[in-house]
This record gives structure tokens, C-alpha cells and sequence, in this order.
């Protein structure tokens, strides 16, 4: 197995386009789902982490593209597991590809985004409710403009649905994710 040791908390985006080393940088989902094993983009918005990973051809993983990267490293990459969800000073978060808005009085759970001419836009939208997120999310603000990131720190660990788009921080990244490199 691979030690992580040596790598960095935070790659560069760019490290991510040597395809021909993808082993190195990234994680196959049974999914077909490629996702890096390192944050990339740190004290980036969710904004600004959106469009930086599409102008490379990658995108930020959805919460159930999260879920199962999270599953799959369990029994098959612990290091990788422990790097995230490890319970230990100092905190870390990384944003994911979800944000929430209040349409017709309902608020709904916002994913699937792509950049365009400068913009995000969303390809799915769904009402939040019990199926849309995990029973196990630490904390859900639930307002207007809110978005997901999944956070780790000395105390828990956890997807938290109370993140302003707009913060960042030295340890706010994101993963890159790819479907397929084919």
C-alpha cells in the first residue's frame, strides 16, 4: 500500500492532470469514479473552487459521491480514511458540491453545478428532506445560499450544512473528482 507520508496536506491542481500517473493522485470508486486522494485549493470560496476545478476538467464530489469515497477508503485506503476523518487538532473541511435555497417556500438541496460564462449553474435540484441528506449530518443551518462541506476537527466528524459559500480558510479545501479518464 502506498504511504501518503510523503505528500503534501494540499496538492496543486496541475499535479492532478498527469493522467498518466492517476494512480498516484487518485482513488477508483467501484463507481468508476475517480477521486484525489488530496485536498487541492485551500482558503478558495466554494465558488472559486467550483470554477478553478472545471477549468481543468474536474469537479467538486456531490454528497453522495462524497459518501461513497468515504465508504470505499474505510476498508480499502485507511490512511486515506484516517487523513479524513480522523478525530484531531486542527480542524480541517472541504467543500462539497452542494448548496441550498429556498424556492416556493421549500427548501431545496442544489447539485450537479457547471460554470458558465463566469456563473454556476445548477443541473439538479431536489426538495431537502430525509432522503436527501445522511441521518448522521452534524449540523444543518438550512437557509438561503447555505452550502455543504465535510468537517473534522478534535472533537467530530462530519458533513455540516451551515457553510457560507464565500469563507475561506488555510484548511477549507476541496477533492477533485473525475468520471473517467478515458
Amino acid at each position: 500500500m502506498e504511504k501518503l507520508v510523503s505528500m503534501p496536506k494540499f496538492l496543486e491542481l496541475k499535479s492532478f492532470l498527469d493522467y498518466d500517473n492517476r494512480e498516484k493522485y487518485f482513488i477508483k470508486l467501484p463507481s468508476g469514479l475517480y477521486i484525489s486522494k488530496k485536498r487541492t485549493l485551500p482558503n478558495s470560496t466554494w465558488f472559486e473552487a467550483n470554477h478553478q476545478l472545471q477549468e481543468k476538467g474536474f469537479n467538486m464530489p456531490t454528497i453522495p459521491e462524497f459518501l461513497e469515497f468515504l465508504e470505499y477508503i474505510k476498508e480499502n485506503n485507511p490512511e486515506v480514511h484516517e487523513e479524513v476523518t480522523g478525530i484531531r487538532s486542527p480542524w480541517r473541511a472541504e467543500w462539497l458540491d452542494a448548496d441550498f435555497n429556498i424556492l416556493y417556500g421549500e427548501l431545496n438541496i442544489n447539485s450537479r453545478h457547471f460554470s458558465y460564462n463566469g456563473e454556476l449553474i445548477t443541473i439538479k435540484s431536489e426538495p431537502l428532506n430525509e432522503t436527501t441528506l445522511p441521518e448522521n449530518c452534524l449540523n444543518i443551518r438550512g437557509d438561503n445560499n447555505s452550502v455543504a462541506r465535510f468537517v473534522t476537527d478534535e472533537v467530530h466528524s462530519g458533513l455540516c450544512v451551515d457553510g457560507y459559500p464565500s469563507n475561506r480558510y488555510e484548511d477549507l479545501g476541496v477533492r477533485a473528482v473525475r468520471h473517467g479518464f478515458e
